[in-house]
């Protein structure tokens, strides 16, 4: 069958969307115009009003404009407003965040006419050599995933559930096999002395990420850092 895949939100969104875009080659063929689709995936962003809003449009507009196509619902709308999901969406498939080794199976049984909701909390370790394509200059290294903090204007902890830090052999692994299998394409289009490689890193623990950098023997000549979601006070 004929996928498309449509990610909004943060680098934690990015990255899940990444993960299921590898998974879903296994079985499925995926296409970049979602005319051409017989699934729809809408990896949805819920971090505020507006955002909220977009999505609930957007779901609307894909099953008015294509009620032939099989409409899943992911990211982190799943698991932060379900109430509200229903009203709109309660007739198609979901797939939560922490459930995303699962989009194959969830693709499968939408295609046969099955309504499924998996969400819920999982100890899935993101992290990994298998899990994303690393064809890309451009990857993002997930160390860990949720929130300690009780910020009463984000959901990130509803959505992604307590910080949780990856083991640290597996982010290095997954670092080292991106920039052997990189750098020499980048170097195919680099005139200058060093090769830059550009990681997001959805970080929320900066002592992890001082092993991090040790353990894979960065240094500032060779890469660029893109930080995102640092928790201000560890720093």
């Amino acid at each position: 069958m004929k996928v498309y895949l449509e990610s909004y939100g943060c680098t934690f969104n990015q990255a899940d969307g990444q993960i299921m875009t590898t998974l879903l080659r296994d079985e499925h063929e995926l296409v970049d115009n979602i005319d051409d689709a017989d699934v729809v995936i809408l990896n949805t962003c819920y971090v505020k009003l507006p955002t909220e809003q977009k999505m609930i449009t957007r779901i609307n507009k894909i099953k008015t404009e294509f009620p032939d196509k099989k409409l899943i619902v992911g990211g982190c709308m799943v698991e932060v407003d379900p109430i509200r999901l229903n009203k709109f969406a309660g007739d198609a498939c979901w797939i939560g965040p922490h459930k995303i080794d699962k989009i194959n199976e969830v693709v499968n049984k939408s295609i046969n006419g099955e309504v499924v909701h998996e969400c819920g909390k999982t100890s899935l370790i993101k992290a990994g050599t298998h899990n994303k394509d690393f064809n890309s200059l451009t990857h993002i290294l997930q160390i860990s995933e949720g929130c300690n903090g009780s910020c009463t204007f984000c959901c990130t902890r509803i959505a992604r559930g307590h910080l949780v830090s990856y083991p640290i052999e597996t982010i290095v692994d997954e670092a080292k096999i991106h920039s052997r299998d990189n750098q020499g394409e980048m170097a195919k289009f680099k005139k200058t002395e060093y090769i830059f490689l550009n990681i997001y890193i959805a970080i929320k623990n900066s002592i992890l990420f001082n092993i991090y950098l040790k353990s894979a023997n960065c240094s500032p000549s060779s890469f660029f850092f893109f930080f995102f979601l640092i928790e201000c006070q560890k720093i």
